[in-house]
């Protein structure tokens, strides 16, 4: 393999390269950072970022081979972005002719239309292709007749699943090529195949096939190489599989050079369409034909009315490709006892797994759903009812015990952080080395089952009730999602408080609940007098307490019901005390009055932390109601939940803030930070209720007023609403400008406003800057597009003697004609950067000699 010089650079030349370096370092001389080389005459040093040191010289051509590499245009060190100046031909005009740029645009349609033909060709032939499929014809039909769809859409859709299959073999592919790496096993199975496959006559059709079916595989495996988040998983054992296969599509011969105008991209497209359309379709849909006609012939036509041509063909391909592997892999007798004799364990762990991952999780699932049945106002014999007409809805149950025990384990993990380990000497060790996952440890599986049982409904079903009681109409909980009218957006928040929710909360939770299950087991240890017990802790196990628990330990113990132990063997952990407190007689009451206890303690919590956030949340929108009668909405539990603990988590912040401040007598900050509490309301006050409420107003001016209301009623201004469509739209605006690379959403200006606030901080930045430059330019820009049309319609038409009518027409219309200039401009501003663009792409295609990168000295000038 041929290195470029950059890349010897990199790699290294052996005792040269080490001899040369160390001369380097005794003559203290710049070098390149990457390739460790001084400067060359042909080759000089560049510093063309801000780092310095050892760091800040280096290669013009190890930079460039660095950032094809690493996909970049920055320093990974100091970020500063790179800035390389093209360089051109000394016969280079200003500016291309007209006919040299139209010649360019010409050739570039055509390579366009060299890349789209084959999908263009494609669509209707895997359109036609999907025709012959019986499931395909039923929706061909509703997609004409319901939706009124073209015959595309079928087209598309089998195209995706030509994409979809053929990755899934690329995946199959390359994990049998890692086994094949991993485990040699696996290779002589191969070749005992490949010995069948000679034994038999094998057409040099089938094998010619086979072939280019690989060629395509590792065309679509390299392309699937540019996906950008395969990029993060290119490391560990599977970083062979990441590897180019740099396919040779030459290889297809005579019908390679028949379409030899078309690139090599295009042509395995098109070859890979054409494989799959003729394996899957095509060929099973022949051999049904002539077998569905034979039967027929033969006065078997009741069979073939109840079947179709490709059902039938692939009957006939499947027994055939069995039949060969049956006659490939013949097996003697002692093989097919060694089978069996693998087999039969191989039921008895499946048989234990499945107990394991998937009945007992169900169980505690359902009785998860029991002891919660308060809350959604059902009852047992309607969830029968439901189960029994949905059988697929036991899935939701073993999915809600799946995630009860993935949030036991945590707890179990942090409570082992904080007790010594023996005080679970009892617990299951997944740990050890004699550990299996499938043997069946019946008595530990029952005990965390019980365990769990008790906690439920300690945790659960006891706060319901209670809270029932005190307030009967608390329960059950409303749920706007069932309103028709606003189900979709309602789902879109259901999903994002499901997807996001449960993270966000645990991720503030959980800095604080350790602190405070220590200090309620320091507390309760010492009343109880079980401190030697619950905090006592030999070095070594002091030693071992931050020790990183494996992943496969984590599934071990959802496995085992989460109540297990995960940092090694327990014999060591008994000692005198542990023996002396056991033949204390009121050791176990001692420890039975500390489990009371700690149940109390979770109820109570539950049952606040269930109760509270839900009041506060329903006060919320009581106070907002005139707000909510006014759209038809509801208030909603769930969001209730999370508005509550929002205020509460504000409210406990802002109390320890003030608290820690007159502690410690930092008065004078507390007074800056109200101060800088002040000026921000007043920022966020201006810029939630004038600047929507004037663009919602506008937006209302150009778009609904005139669509909506004839010329012969006066329009109805409901400020409310264009408030509301103001916000959403000012949100997106700074959604798309601030966090997406799209720039045509705002001019050069705002952009350089609005990277100044992302990177300093509104509190870095001064007050007067803030209400001139950024709000105060969006009212001025607000204002006068609302009063200068209205003040120019109704002083100059009056004057010009036009009529009331005319007058009312333009004040109605002025606004959507303002409305009809923006995307014409834009549009215009849009094709004069494109045809810019478009120029300059030709003009480097055929002047451009080469690049030059520029020092950072000289990039600040």
């Amino acid at each position: 393999m041929e290195i470029s010089p950059a890349e010897e650079k990199l790699v290294g030349s052996g005792e040269a390269v080490t001899k040369e370096v160390s001369d380097i370092t005794n003559k203290a001389v710049d070098i390149c950072r990457i390739c460790q080389s001084p400067e060359e005459p042909d080759n000089p040093l560049r510093h063309p970022c801000a780092c310095r040191g050892s760091l800040k010289y280096i290669h013009s051509d190890c930079l460039f081979l660095w950032l094809n590499r690493r996909k970049r245009n920055h320093c990974e060190i100091c970020k500063h972005c790179y800035s390389i100046v093209p360089i051109y031909s000394e016969n280079a005009p200003e500016r291309l002719p007209w006919h040299e740029f139209l010649m360019g645009l010409l050739m570039r349609a055509l390579r366009f239309m060299n890349l789209m033909l084959p999908w263009v060709f494609m669509i209707p032939f895997n359109a036609y292709c999907s025709s012959f499929r019986p499931w395909d014809r039923e929706g061909v039909f509703v997609n004409q007749t319901v939706f009124e769809l073209s015959l595309k859409f079928p087209g598309l859709f089998y195209t995706a699943e030509i994409v979809s299959s053929t990755t899934d073999m690329v995946v199959q592919m390359e994990i049998i090529r890692v086994l094949l790496r991993r485990h040699p096993e696996f290779l002589r199975h191969m070749i005992i195949l490949e010995n069948g496959l000679k034994d038999i006559d094998v057409t040099g059709i089938v094998l010619l096939l086979a072939n280019h079916l690989h060629i395509l595989c590792d065309w679509w495996h390299d392309q699937l190489l540019h996906l950008p988040f395969l990029h993060i998983i290119q490391r560990g054992p599977l970083a062979l599989a990441f590897v180019p296969r740099n396919t040779p599509l030459h290889q297809f011969g005579a019908i390679r050079r028949f379409f030899s105008l078309l690139s090599d991209n295009t042509f395995a497209v098109l070859a890979i369409n054409i494989y799959w359309s003729f394996f899957n379709v095509l060929l099973p849909f022949s051999i049904g034909r002539v077998v569905l006609v034979l039967l027929r012939c033969f006065s078997l036509g009741w069979i073939a009315e109840n079947a179709t041509e490709v059902a039938a063909g692939d009957m006939v391909i499947r027994s055939v490709l069995l039949a060969f592997l049956a006659s490939v892999f013949t097996l003697s007798r002692n093989t097919y006892l060694t089978r069996v004799r693998w087999f039969l364990p191989s039921v008895k762990d499946t048989f234990i797994l499945c107990f394991k991952l998937v009945v007992l999780p169900w169980i505690l699932g359902c009785w998860l759903d029991f002891c919660t049945f308060h809350i959604l106002g059902k009852t047992a014999s309607h969830s029968v009812e439901v189960l029994s007409d949905y059988p697929l809805m036991a899935d939701k149950h073993w999915l809600m015990g799946m995630l009860y025990l993935v949030v036991a384990l945590s707890c179990m993990e942090l409570i082992q952080k904080i007790v010594p380990k023996r005080a679970f000497w009892y617990l299951l060790d997944v740990a050890e080395p004699n550990y299996k996952i499938t043997k069946l440890h019946l008595g530990p599986i029952l005990l965390a089952f019980a365990f769990h049982g008790a906690m439920v409904v300690i945790v659960l079903h006891l706060p319901i009730k209670t809270i029932s009681l005190i307030s009967q109409s608390f329960f059950p909980l409303q749920f706007g999602v069932y309103e028709d009218e606003f189900l979709l957006g309602l789902l879109v928040a259901y999903t994002g408080l499901i997807i996001f929710g449960p993270q966000w909360l645990a991720n503030l939770i959980r800095p604080s609940i350790r602190p405070i299950v220590h200090k309620w087991v320091i507390t309760i240890s010492s009343l109880l007098k079980l401190s030697d017990f619950l905090l006592g802790e030999p070095r070594k196990q002091r030693a071992n307490r931050n020790v990183r628990v494996r992943p496969r330990f984590l599934v071990f113990g959802i496995a085992e019901g989460s109540m297990v132990s995960l940092y090694g063997s327990q014999s060591d952990t008994t000692c005198e005390e542990d023996t002396n407190d056991q033949r204390d007689k009121r050791f176990m009451l001692r420890i039975g009055v500390m489990l009371v206890l700690a149940s109390l303690s979770m109820f109570l919590v539950s049952t606040t932390f269930m109760a509270l956030p839900i009041l506060l949340g329903r006060a919320f929108f009581h106070s907002i109601s005139f707000f909510m009668l006014s759209f038809g909405l509801k208030h909603d539990d769930i969001c209730a939940f999370w508005i509550g603990f929002c205020i509460l988590r504000g409210i406990y912040i802002i109390t320890c803030f003030v608290y820690d401040h007159f502690v410690t007598g930092r008065v004078h900050l507390l007074i800056n930070h109200f101060m800088i509490f002040i000026r921000n309301f007043l920022l966020f006050s201006i810029w939630i209720s004038v600047i929507p409420g004037l663009l919602g107003l506008l937006i209302d001016l150009m778009i609904i007023i005139p669509s909506q209301v004839a010329l012969d009623e006066s329009p109805v201004y409901n400020l409310l609403h264009d408030w509301l469509i103001g916000v959403l739209v000012l949100h997106i605006w700074i959604f798309l400008t601030m966090l997406t690379p799209i720039n045509c959403f705002a001019t050069v200006v705002w952009r350089e406003k609005l990277h100044r606030i992302t990177s300093v901080g509104i509190n870095g930045l001064p007050f007067k800057w803030l209400i001139r430059d950024v709000i105060g330019s969006i009212i001025v820009s607000l204002l006068f597009t609302l009063c200068v049309p209205y003040v120019v319609v109704n002083s100059l038409f009056p004057i010009l003697g036009f009529s009331s009518a005319v007058n009312l027409t333009v004040q109605r219309f002025v606004w959507p004609a303002i409305l009809v200039f923006i995307p014409i401009w834009f549009s215009v501003k849009l094709i004069s950067d494109l045809i810019i663009y478009l120029h300059q792409l030709e003009f480097d295609n055929r002047y451009k000699v080469g690049e030059r990168l520029v020092d950072f000295t000289e990039d600040l000038e």
